[in-house]
């Protein structure tokens, strides 16, 4: 991958995650080198890549390589790797045939309880909250694969409610998710949305 490559090389590592919502990309410089920056907005805290991240990256033009004052790091030597980084939940900072990811994990909304209402014998205890982030985040922890798209939308005309659309893509035919996206846009112009009215209308 050569320098004039990395964009067509970035919009690859976009069609591997297919435009998921949370998939996030900026491009920035830094002491004079353009760099490219991804992640998952679900497994890493974008308040700190904003304010702590990228505050510690620097390039070293002498020997060609992003380094970072503080933060550990972890080389990326090919598009693999940088999508297994991103899904383990770093940020990936790529550059000409080079790549560094560093850990910034997502932080949880609240603790993380047992649900109180369906008990579980085997498998994970862990319940869904009142925060959409966070539930979203539960599960990438849960389904670390490139093939889960998380596609949002927003419904209701009065108070607009956020709902997140959630499948693998290599297992659900995009017909089906369109009739999904069709069904749920009847909902947009309702004044509100609530559950039930998804529930039903996806029965």
């Amino acid at each position: 991958m050569k320098e004039n490559e990395t964009i067509p090389f970035i919009q690859d590592l976009k069609d591997e995650f297919h435009s998921s919502a949370d998939f996030q990309y900026r491009k920035f410089i830094c002491d004079g080198k353009v760099l490219h920056l991804c992640y998952l907005d679900t497994m890493v805290d974008s308040d700190d890549v904003q304010t702590h991240l990228l505050q510690k990256i620097i390039y070293n033009p002498k020997e060609d390589k992003v380094e970072s004052t503080v933060l550990q790091t972890m080389e990326l030597h090919s598009k693999e790797d940088c999508i297994q980084a991103i899904i383990d939940g770093n940020v990936a900072i790529i550059y000409g045939e080079k790549g560094i990811a560093f850990s910034t994990p997502q932080k949880i909304d609240r603790s993380i309880e047992e649900s109180s209402s369906e008990r579980v014998i085997a498998g994970t205890h862990d319940s869904f909250v009142e925060s959409l982030k966070t539930n979203t985040t539960l599960i990438r922890k849960r389904i670390r694969s490139k093939e889960l798209v998380i596609k949002n939308m927003t419904l209701g005309s009065q108070f607009p409610t956020t709902l997140s659309l959630l499948y693998i893509n290599t297992l659900i035919p995009k017909n089906m998710i369109e009739k999904l996206e069709k069904k749920l846009k009847t909902l947009e112009s309702k004044p509100y949305v609530e559950s039930i009215q998804v529930h039903t209308l996806l029965e």
